[in-house]
Protein backbone atom coordinates (compact mmCIF):
# COMPACT_ATOMS: atom_id res chain seq x y z
CA UNK A 1 0.00 0.00 0.00
CA UNK A 2 2.90 2.46 0.56
CA UNK A 3 3.67 2.20 -2.75
CA UNK A 4 0.67 2.85 -4.43
CA UNK A 5 -0.59 5.32 -1.98
CA UNK A 6 1.52 8.66 -2.11
CA UNK A 7 0.02 10.04 1.13
CA UNK A 8 0.85 6.57 2.79
CA UNK A 9 4.31 7.07 2.05
CA UNK A 10 4.26 10.78 3.53
CA UNK A 11 3.02 9.91 6.75
CA UNK A 12 5.30 6.75 6.57
CA UNK A 13 8.15 9.01 6.48
CA UNK A 14 6.82 11.23 8.57
CA UNK A 15 6.15 9.28 11.36
CA UNK A 16 9.20 7.42 10.75
CA UNK A 17 11.66 10.90 11.94
CA UNK A 18 9.38 11.63 14.65
CA UNK A 19 10.09 8.34 15.80
CA UNK A 20 13.95 8.91 14.75
CA UNK A 21 14.13 12.14 16.38
CA UNK A 22 12.54 10.68 20.04
CA UNK A 23 15.09 7.76 20.16
CA UNK A 24 18.02 9.57 19.05
CA UNK A 25 16.65 11.57 22.65
CA UNK A 26 17.19 8.94 24.43
CA UNK A 27 20.91 8.85 23.63
CA UNK A 28 21.33 12.25 23.18
CA UNK A 29 20.15 13.32 26.74
CA UNK A 30 22.86 11.24 28.90
CA UNK A 31 25.61 12.86 26.53
CA UNK A 32 24.17 16.47 26.88
CA UNK A 33 22.90 16.52 30.65
CA UNK A 34 25.51 13.71 32.20
CA UNK A 35 28.75 14.76 30.02
CA UNK A 36 28.34 17.86 29.17
CA UNK A 37 26.58 19.46 32.13
CA UNK A 38 28.07 17.08 34.84
CA UNK A 39 25.46 15.69 36.25
CA UNK A 40 24.68 12.80 38.58
CA UNK A 41 23.32 9.76 36.75
CA UNK A 42 20.56 10.27 39.19
CA UNK A 43 20.02 13.56 38.18
CA UNK A 44 20.52 13.08 34.15
CA UNK A 45 17.61 10.77 34.09
CA UNK A 46 14.99 13.55 35.35
CA UNK A 47 15.57 14.94 32.00
CA UNK A 48 13.66 11.85 30.30
CA UNK A 49 10.21 13.41 32.38
CA UNK A 50 10.00 15.81 29.46
CA UNK A 51 9.10 12.92 27.32
CA UNK A 52 7.01 11.28 29.61
CA UNK A 53 5.04 14.49 30.46
CA UNK A 54 5.06 14.83 26.62
CA UNK A 55 3.99 11.67 25.70
CA UNK A 56 0.94 11.65 28.80
CA UNK A 57 -0.13 15.31 28.03
CA UNK A 58 -1.85 14.20 24.20
CA UNK A 59 -2.89 10.92 25.91
CA UNK A 60 -5.00 13.25 28.43
CA UNK A 61 -6.42 15.75 25.72
CA UNK A 62 -7.40 13.53 23.33
CA UNK A 63 -11.05 13.49 24.18
CA UNK A 64 -10.81 17.20 23.68
CA UNK A 65 -8.99 16.55 20.61
CA UNK A 66 -12.08 14.27 19.35
CA UNK A 67 -14.80 16.78 20.12
CA UNK A 68 -12.61 19.22 17.56
CA UNK A 69 -11.88 16.80 14.71
CA UNK A 70 -15.66 15.31 15.23
CA UNK A 71 -16.72 19.37 14.41
CA UNK A 72 -15.21 19.04 10.79
CA UNK A 73 -17.77 18.34 8.16
CA UNK A 74 -18.55 14.76 7.69
CA UNK A 75 -19.10 13.07 4.91
CA UNK A 76 -22.80 12.30 3.62
CA UNK A 77 -21.78 8.66 2.70
CA UNK A 78 -20.19 6.99 5.23
CA UNK A 79 -21.00 9.82 8.09
CA UNK A 80 -18.06 9.72 9.60
CA UNK A 81 -15.58 12.97 9.46
CA UNK A 82 -12.67 13.15 6.87
CA UNK A 83 -9.33 12.07 7.64
CA UNK A 84 -7.93 15.30 6.19
CA UNK A 85 -9.94 16.43 9.34
CA UNK A 86 -7.04 15.23 11.75
CA UNK A 87 -3.64 17.51 9.54
CA UNK A 88 -4.94 20.76 11.86
CA UNK A 89 -3.92 18.60 14.98
CA UNK A 90 -0.76 17.02 13.49
CA UNK A 91 0.79 20.50 12.33
CA UNK A 92 0.42 21.65 15.75
CA UNK A 93 2.04 18.45 17.02
CA UNK A 94 4.89 19.63 14.22
CA UNK A 95 5.31 23.00 15.04
CA UNK A 96 5.79 22.17 18.70
CA UNK A 97 8.45 19.13 17.73
CA UNK A 98 10.61 21.50 16.14
CA UNK A 99 9.90 24.05 19.07
CA UNK A 100 11.19 21.70 21.42
CA UNK A 101 14.41 20.29 19.41
CA UNK A 102 15.24 23.98 19.04
CA UNK A 103 15.02 24.29 22.82
CA UNK A 104 17.25 21.39 23.89
CA UNK A 105 20.07 22.46 21.09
Amino acid sequence: MMCTEPISMFWNTYIGIVYATLYLCFVAYPIAFQQERSWAPGIGGLAFLGIGCGTLIPIAAEPLLRRIVNLHQKDPATGNVKPEARVSIVCIGAVLLAVGQLWFA
